[in-house]
């Protein structure tokens, strides 16, 4: 597994500013492409609050992701998420605790 890093992101599916969805990729997995999106409220993917796409609410599913997350299906890999929000803004964000999520 390797660390996406701390980045922010901004998506949009159009070129003009519309509706935008703010993530945090918080681990991509070499070999499924599979990414550990951290997001906020978001019900097109069952999300009533802060959580990971695909697998749940943080209150529901804990700091720490299924130790299996990049195998399910319900997870995006990053080249979906770029095709999907190809008008991006990302940045990259200082983090000075990446105990939290022990990942």
């Amino acid at each position: 597994m390797s660390v996406v890093g701390a980045l922010g992101v901004e998506g949009h599916q159009g070129s003009a500013l519309g509706a935008l969805w703010a993530y945090l990729p918080r681990h991509r997995n070499a070999e499924t492409d599979k990414v550990l999106v951290l997001e906020e409220s978001n019900s097109a993917f069952r999300l009533d609050g802060v959580g990971y796409r695909g697998l749940g609410n943080l209150r529901d599913v804990g700091l720490q992701p299924p130790a299996d997350w990049w195998t399910r299906n319900e997870v995006w890999t990053w080249r979906r998420i770029c095709s999907t929000y190809p008008f991006r803004r990302q940045a990259w964000l200082k983090v000075k605790a990446h105990k939290l999520s022990r990942l």
